[in-house]
């Protein structure tokens, strides 16, 4: 059926990326089919649509069965390092999530560092020492500040950004943060707003977090 109405000039939008979605949590086969089909029938598996972005974008909903989708989509060209108009891009989602098999699949399909930024930061905020370990060990900076043209307003301004440390900080993740000084993270960084990790740890009554910062 969706052969034929592709043939018969359907087109493919977010929406039906969304529908795909849904099937995958059924974990039955549609969802690859329907992708195959409108391949087939000239589909750009990289467009982006709107506000939401890339196929591989939307896949990332962090479950077992999206990462089989995710992997598809991969194997159909879609491109590790594609974005959306959020400046995000599926390895920072993944990060984000945290999600280690996805990130561990994005980072086998060539996904980069230099196309995700705010990778490592994203990992720090949800304290994960297991993501952001396999970034380092990708040749992640500890001291990366990622600033510039594609950094949201709501992050330039932000006293919790700017650093991974200042992130793991924000989070209140003690274990985090002593797993970035172990690696190197600079105290002294100040961000944007001229806040260091432990005057924002000050700020938030963490004082676990200030003994750590605090010690030498």
């Amino acid at each position: 059926m969706a052969d034929e109405l592709f043939k018969r000039g359907a087109t493919w939008n977010y929406a039906t990326m969304g529908d795909v979605l849904a099937g995958a949590r059924e974990d039955n086969d549609w969802n690859t089919k329907a992708i195959d089909v409108a391949v087939a029938n000239g589909w750009n598996i990289n467009e982006h649509y709107e506000h939401v972005g890339c196929a591989l974008v939307i896949s990332h909903v962090g479950d077992t069965v999206c990462l089989k989708l995710a992997d598809h989509l991969l194997s159909k060209g879609a491109h590790p390092d594609e974005g959306m108009q959020t400046s995000q891009n599926p390895l920072e989602l993944a990060c984000g999530a945290p999600d280690r098999d996805m990130v561990a699949l994005l980072l086998t399909r060539g996904s980069t560092l230099d196309r995700a930024p705010k990778a490592l930061l994203a990992a720090a905020r949800r304290g994960s020492i297991e993501v952001m370990q396999m970034l380092l060990d990708r040749g992640a900076d500890v001291n990366t500040h990622p600033y510039g043209k594609r950094t949201l307003n709501m992050y330039v301004k932000s006293e919790g950004w700017g650093s991974a440390l200042h992130c793991a900080v924000k989070g209140g993740h003690v274990e985090a943060v002593k797993f970035l000084l172990d690696k190197g993270a600079d105290r002294e960084y100040r961000n944007q707003v001229g806040v260091t990790a432990l005057e924002l740890a000050k700020k938030l009554g963490l004082d676990e977090i200030v003994r750590l910062l605090e010690s030498e």
